[in-house]
């Protein structure tokens, strides 16, 4: 797949909303962008367009939150399929795969602490459970899978989201156990597809194929500008509708 500048991405620093017409925000056809993920984004703009209903904005605010999870994302590392002597090895894989996207984008997207509130529909929340498996996820030459559920939630004119994701690494690779450097490349793939990544056929890509002899722990330029440029056309979306509908944060 070829690569994508950063100028090419075209991205709008603002949208224009007026109450009763379609919100306006050009959305480029970015390749590196899962195209799951451009739908919610074009969803959550264009499904609420008519303010008339005011909970539509909210609901539309809800679902574009849930893309940029901006309440921190929770990760809790199943380690119980673990052995003693094998627990800090996944521990910190866990951990450096996460500071590889906050360190690649510049901003704090994880915290363990936090909160999932007792009852899942009075607050928003993202929660990754990450489970270390015997057998490949899904299909014979899979290292992981993620499994992404987004819920957009405005019933009490209150816009919430719930984010939860259940993250798959298989421990084997051939007769071995994965490596650390593997570990944290396979988890910080599938994180990269919760933040919005497509998969792609270039090897040399963090989030192209799994190479057993060639650990890649690092997203690539393309892949980098792709995120930052994503989650700043959904800070400017939210921002917008907030303006226009008067919804506070």
């Amino acid at each position: 797949m070829p690569s994508v500048k950063a100028d090419e991405l075209q991205v709008s620093e603002r949208a224009i909303f007026a109450r009763g017409a379609a919100p306006v925000l050009p959305i480029t056809a970015d390749p590196l962008i899962s195209e799951f993920i451009q739908a919610d984004f074009s969803y959550g703009l264009q499904r609420y367009a008519s303010f008339g209903d005011a909970g539509k904005p909210r609901r539309a605010l809800a679902g574009l939150r849930s893309l940029l999870m901006p309440e921190g994302i929770r990760i809790d590392l199943n380690l119980s399929n673990v052995s003693e002597q094998n627990r800090t090895m996944w521990t910190e894989a866990c951990q450096k795969a996460q500071s590889v996207w906050e360190e690649a984008l510049g901003e704090r997207l994880f915290s363990p602490s936090a909160p999932i509130p007792e009852d899942k529909r009075s607050k928003s929340y993202s929660l990754v459970r990450v489970h270390i498996t015997d057998e490949p996820p899904s299909g014979r030459d899979t290292q992981g899978a993620i499994f992404v559920n987004r819920v957009a939630d405005a019933t009490d004119r209150s816009p919430r989201y719930r984010v939860e994701a259940d993250l798959y690494v298989y421990r084997m690779v051939g007769k071995q156990y994965v490596s650390q450097d593997q570990a944290i490349e396979v988890i910080a793939h599938e994180l990269g597809h919760l933040l919005g990544l497509e998969d792609v056929e270039d090897h040399s890509r963090l989030m192209g194929p799994f190479l057993p002899k060639t650990a890649k722990v690092l997203p690539t330029a393309s892949e980098v500008d792709a995120l930052i440029n994503f989650r700043k056309r959904l800070r400017v979306a939210i921002r917008e509708i907030q303006q226009s509908a008067k919804i506070g944060d």
